[in-house]
């Protein structure tokens, strides 16, 4: 080999041995160099609130803060303005709201002294004495919602015993002592605070000193005020055929559909088999008298007296039946039966059905369908006539007095 090259290749080992060298000394010093720090994030700057422990309610004095609220760390950008940050600004306090858990607490939501409830204007606040099955779960309790309130009563009679509409549409103000709905959860409660006039304070105090109360909640933003409220009485349920009866559906109406019936030209031809024969008014015995003056002769008339009219005692204690027609469309015989106790029983194309009676002097008024269906009339004799109206129509009726068996006519 020439000298040369062995020259070149002396120097490309020299040089191959001294690169590797420095490139095992570069990576030792790296790996003995501590890593760069990361840049540290931007610090998002929070402060320090009171918040409920648990559900504070309306009214509550905060004697020993810390057993009812705490603190909590929340975003600075987040916290309102006027939140309370130093137990020194809630000792003493009274809440003028109810706080439900982690709500926290502002310096309007507290003051010194007693705290009063928020009424509307115009309006007075009654507590009504409810449990959960009258308040619906309690869900008919929560503060703010709107209810209407159904009256029952108990009568000695299946049809005094009842139960109407007494209000509706009517502002929950509290539960309890809360006044704001805890948790968006029901509240069982013992009293409800309702928002009432004046006139309203005195039906409802009336209603509860002689019945029960029962709450229904209504869907939010309904104010529907059905105007043909009508009492539901024990006889109407224990009536299979109530819903049947022609009468009773006109008294009745639908709250939703008030308009008043609206009946086709068809619907105005007779029917055969609704064709009635009325009654024949009841004969008057009268006395016939032969009168002469010279050559004129001529007869006159004069109605007997009917000892009837004047037996009023009579009348009222023995009972008495009479029988006639009205004129009510679809409807034609009509009879009643006045029976001692002032009841009555009314037959008529619905079959019969049961009531009251009295009567003042020769004025009567009879009374069916919890009193959605009225006769007024007069007693004359033997004959009985008058009006009757079932709240939407009005129409008349004629009866004669039948003659009971036993008495005679």
């Amino acid at each position: 080999m020439k000298p040369k090259t062995m020259i070149l290749m002396v120097v490309a080992v020299v040089c191959g041995l001294g690169a590797s060298y420095m490139t095992s000394r570069l990576l030792a010093e790296r790996e003995e160099q501590p890593a760069a720090a990361a840049p540290a994030p931007k610090e998002i700057p929070k402060v320090t609130l009171l918040v409920a422990r648990k559900p504070v309610p309306l009214g509550q004095v905060v004697r020993k803060p810390k057993d009812l609220f705490q603190e909590k760390q929340v975003v600075a950008d987040d916290a309102p303005k006027d939140a309370i940050r130093d137990w020194k600004d809630l000792e003493g306090k009274t809440l003028s709201r109810g706080l439900r858990k982690d709500d926290h607490v502002c310096t309007d939501d507290v003051k010194d002294g007693p705290v009063t409830l928020k009424v509307p204007e115009g309006l007075q606040a009654v507590g009504v004495r409810v449990d959960q099955e009258t308040v619906a779960s309690g869900f008919a309790a929560l503060p703010g919602s709107r209810v209407d309130i159904l009256w029952i009563t108990k009568g000695n009679t299946t049809d005094n015993t009842r139960c109407s509409r007494l209000l509706q549409n009517v502002l929950v103000l509290a539960a309890d002592m809360l006044d704001t709905t805890p948790d968006a959860r029901a509240v069982v409660a013992s009293v409800v605070t309702l928002a009432l006039s004046p006139l309203n304070t005195q039906e409802v105090t009336l209603a509860k000193a002689n019945g029960s109360l029962c709450f229904v909640l209504r869907n939010p933003g309904d104010t529907t005020i059905y105007t043909k409220n009508r009492d539901v009485s024990v006889t109407q349920l224990l009536d299979p055929d109530a819903g049947k009866k022609k009468k009773k559906e006109v008294a009745q109406g639908k709250a939703e559909d008030p308009q008043p019936e609206t009946i086709d030209a068809e619907e105005l031809q007779p029917v055969d088999d609704e064709k009635w024969e009325p009654i024949p008014a009841p004969r008057i015995p009268t006395h016939k008298v032969h009168m002469q003056v010279g050559d004129k002769q001529w007869t006159e008339s004069f109605e007997i007296p009917d000892e009837e009219a004047d037996a009023e005692e009579t009348f009222a204690a023995g009972g008495t039946v009479w029988s006639g027609s009205e004129t009510l469309r679809g409807y034609g015989k009509l009879t009643f039966h006045l029976l001692p106790g002032q009841k009555a029983l009314m037959d008529d194309r619905d079959g019969r059905a049961e009531g009251t009676w009295a009567q003042s002097g020769n004025q009567i008024t009879l009374r069916f369908y919890s009193g959605n269906v009225v006769y007024t009339g007069t007693v004359n004799g033997s004959a009985m006539s008058g009006t009757a109206t079932n709240g939407r129509q009005r129409w008349t009726w004629t009866l004669g007095r039948q003659a009971l068996t036993g008495k005679g006519g």
